[in-house]
């Protein structure tokens, strides 16, 4: 029987449209998506005003975004704002494709596309962009300076404004959405993967995968827990599983894509 995957994320709607869900079957993965992380969208009267060019600060020349969430806080700061002519960098073709669908008038220049981590795209930045603009880095609670410091020691502290708009804590009831949804599946001796986003949602749903899997050498097997290989998308993710929760990742993507994801898993043993 195809192995199951477990995908600590917010899927798609509709479900069909879900590119991770997709891919997956079709490499005869069978998917299931749970939510581990729930976003709350900040600041969007801020943005409304600096893409209106109506911020004290004056004109900006590009808009960064390095997640669905920062489409998000841009499809909801307001309808009638012209994207169009906006520059945008976007880190990977996720985020970028993200920009084309939620977008009423979605911009015609996105850079960036082929970055695949915060660190690829700063790089980029720094070579695409001068020291004379003005770039709005959309960003939320949990992000990491990496971006920001090589962007600044590359073009000067004066280029990059940043602002939070969004922030994100754990689904409450992740654990009983848990429980529904294994309660369905039938055990056999096929191990599951279990896909990490991000360490904050990995912090989040840790308890409840322990009540419900035993995932690697490390874990003593339970009654009734199903055993469990796991996967990360990114080194940073990969690292907190590693050292904070002390166990084995078999598996790193190498760009948080779908495709990365499914070619990794098919190269594990």
């Amino acid at each position: 029987m195809a192995p199951r995957v477990l995908l600590l994320r917010t899927p798609a709607t509709p479900p069909k449209s879900d590119r991770y869900e997709a891919a997956l079957t079709r490499a005869s993965f069978r998917p299931l998506s749970l939510p581990a992380l729930e976003t709350a969208l900040e600041n969007l009267e801020s943005l409304s005003r600096i893409v209106r060019r109506e911020d004290e600060e004056g004109t900006v020349n590009g808009v960064i975004v390095t997640s669905a969430r920062a489409v998000d806080a841009c499809a909801n700061a307001g309808a009638d704002i012209d994207w169009q002519t906006m520059r945008f960098y976007a880190v990977g073709p996720t985020t970028a494709a993200a920009l084309l669908a939620q977008l009423s008038n979605p911009p015609q220049d996105v850079r960036g596309t082929d970055s695949g981590t915060a660190e690829q795209l700063a790089r980029f930045i720094v070579h695409d962009a001068t020291r004379e603009e003005k770039l709005l880095y959309l960003t939320g609670d949990k992000n990491r300076e990496t971006l920001s410091r090589i962007v600044r020691e590359g073009l000067g502290e004066g280029v990059l404004k940043e602002l939070r708009v969004y922030a994100t804590h754990g689904v409450p009831d992740f654990e009983s959405s848990l429980t529904r949804a294994l309660q369905g599946e039938t055990d056999d001796d096929e191990p599951w993967w279990i896909v990490f986003f991000a360490p904050s949602a990995a912090a989040h749903v840790m308890p409840a995968l322990r009540k419900h899997f035993s995932m690697g050498a490390g874990e003593p097997s339970k009654k009734g827990s199903r055993r469990a290989r796991l996967a990360a998308i990114g080194q940073t993710t990969a690292k907190y599983i590693r050292e904070d929760a002390g166990l084995e990742v078999e598996v790193v993507a190498d760009s948080p894509t779908p495709d990365s994801l499914v070619s990794s898993l098919l190269g594990a043993k």
